[in-house]
């Protein structure tokens, strides 16, 4: 003990601060210990160096900082439990859109082929309305199957996160050619869990639909890939930025760091007005 408050007057006079703050255990009549923090101050007494130090109570504090911690923790459960339970009900709803709605229009689909083929007179008003069915209920399919892709991607199940968003950015760039996008992923990475790999293609899905709403952007970059224990996906664009209300108060943006809260993992965006965003989705790899 006498060693370690030489160490400290040391520091305080070497390093000219004015006080040097521990965190110790004081020792109650009843034997029970109790954590207090210790302020050290370093003063001249009659030109005689000495150590005063201030002894505080922190109890109540520790106590609510470990209160805080429970509820951070029971929270990220809560969020985890709560997207896990979405996706869950999302992959249901693109399951029955498939298999009942999407069987449906496909006998739809047959029953006015076959009445066009029955009929072949392009002037028949039946076969005017047959065509006419068969054209809707084509637009229908394609875009009951593009809901169900956004819904429930049927590629990250079938090939992994990688070829998913590999994927999911060649069909943007089709729909969204004001910017251009440019995705890496430096390895395959092996399959991974299932609630790690949605929550990296939704961060990805709602990142492409910032950049498409609000950057303005000519280029995009979207880099996938893991570091020791951790997967990363990095997107960044060259447009406009954002300004702290913008990016602390966007719901999507609230939703990626919900996410990455649920995953033990974390979210950080790099932004300002005229130099483009950066947002950095990490988290843990949990393998299934």
């Amino acid at each position: 003990m006498k060693q370690r408050l030489e160490e400290i007057c040391h520091t305080l006079q070497t390093q000219q601060q004015e006080e040097y703050v521990i965190e110790t255990y004081h020792k109650r009549k009843d034997d029970s210990l109790y954590p207090v923090e210790v302020h050290l101050q370093l003063v001249e007494f009659i030109e005689i160096p000495m150590m005063i130090a201030i002894a505080i109570d922190i109890s109540e504090r520790k106590k609510a900082q470990a209160d805080t911690l429970r509820i951070l923790e029971e929270n990220r459960r809560l969020a985890h439990r709560t997207l896990t339970i979405q996706e869950t009900e999302r992959k249901h709803i693109a399951r029955e859109l498939h298999d009942e709605f999407g069987q449906c229009l496909t006998a739809i689909q047959a029953d006015a082929s076959t009445i066009c083929t029955l009929l072949q007179n392009p002037q028949d008003r039946n076969y005017i309305s047959a065509q006419a069915i068969l054209s809707v209920s084509k637009h229908m399919y394609s875009t009951m199957h593009s809901i169900i892709e956004r819904i429930r991607p049927n590629v990250l199940d079938a090939l992994g996160l990688k070829d998913a968003l590999e994927d999911c950015i060649r069909n943007w760039q089709k729909r969204h050619t004001q910017t251009q996008y440019h995705f890496d992923a430096t390895e395959q990475l092996e399959i991974l869990d299932e609630m790690l790999s949605i929550s990296i293609y939704r961060v990805v899905q709602e990142c492409l639909t910032n950049i498409a709403k609000h950057a303005q952007a000519k280029h995009a970059w979207i880099k996938l890939h893991q570091e020791k224990e951790m997967i990363i996906i990095t997107v960044k664009d060259d447009g406009q930025g954002m300004t702290p209300d913008l990016y602390h108060y966007g719901l999507g943006l609230i939703g990626i760091r919900e996410r990455a809260q649920s995953l033990s993992g974390h979210f950080d965006i790099q932004t300002a007005l005229g130099s483009g965003t950066t947002i950095i989705f990490s988290a843990p790899i949990v393998l299934p």
